[in-house]
């Protein structure tokens, strides 16, 4: 019988190899450490490269931000100076040239026919796109619901402010005097409905009043008028 007996303590055993436990682990540990090192020193580069370049744009910004502020200041001007330059323009093309109108005017009134008074007003107003309710058609993968659609065919949404226009309103009160004076009221209407720069620029002619009129201090009767015309809407672009 062979017994085999081991008389080495615990402290005296070493390990077979090239190396041994203690320094794999010192190495382990001075790997983790260089490693560590290595990163932190990388990081802190890091970390000073981006204040570097935190400072250099504050300075940038610091020079150029009031020149930033000018073109936004001016860019802002000049939206302002567009928006009135396009209302400036919306006013000269709805607006009419009456001299030449006035002009004609006085060609065309008879000798025996007298003015009391001559108005010319404008009006504005806005014109909003017509909208119109359609129903949807039942059945389908959808729900059924009403739709809203514009005219134009295009989807319904909010409605954009409408298309400001400009109309003219003119207004002649007169009187007529000579046993033709109705005649008269009435060829002076005429006119006024005939007459190309009038048929062109007026909408609407109306006669509004035609009455008998008893002269002033024994003078000659007539007839008073009032005759009122209108244009068409002109758009503000």
């Amino acid at each position: 019988m062979t017994a085999r007996i081991n008389l080495l303590k615990t402290t005296e055993f070493r390990r077979q190899g090239l190396v041994s436990t203690s320094f794999i682990i010192r190495a382990g540990i001075m790997t983790v450490a260089l490693f560590s090192l290595v990163f932190g020193v990388l990081a802190l580069s890091q970390h000073r490269n981006a204040r570097q370049m935190l400072f250099s744009a504050q300075e940038l910004w610091r020079v150029r931000e009031p020149i930033y502020r000018k073109i936004l200041a001016m860019k802002q001007d000049l939206a302002t100076k567009r928006k009135l330059d396009q209302e400036l323009q919306g006013w000269k093309t709805s607006r009419i040239e009456w001299s030449n109108p006035l002009a004609v005017l006085q060609q065309i009134v008879p000798p025996a026919l007298q003015f009391r008074r001559l108005t010319i007003w404008g009006n504005m107003d806005i014109s909003i796109p017509k909208i119109t309710k359609v129903k949807a058609a039942k059945g389908g993968a959808a729900k059924a619901e009403a739709a809203t659609v514009m005219m134009t065919g295009e989807p319904a949404g909010p409605i954009a402010g409408g298309t400001p226009a400009r109309s003219f309103s003119l207004l002649i009160e007169g009187r007529a005097t000579g046993e033709k004076a109705e005649d008269t009221v009435l060829q002076f209407d005429a006119a006024l409905r005939e007459e190309p720069v009038f048929r062109a620029l007026l909408q609407s002619v109306r006669l509004q009043r035609l009455q008998s009129e008893e002269g002033i201090a024994g003078g000659e009767a007539g007839r008073a008028f009032s005759i009122e015309a209108s244009t068409a809407r002109r758009e503000m672009p």
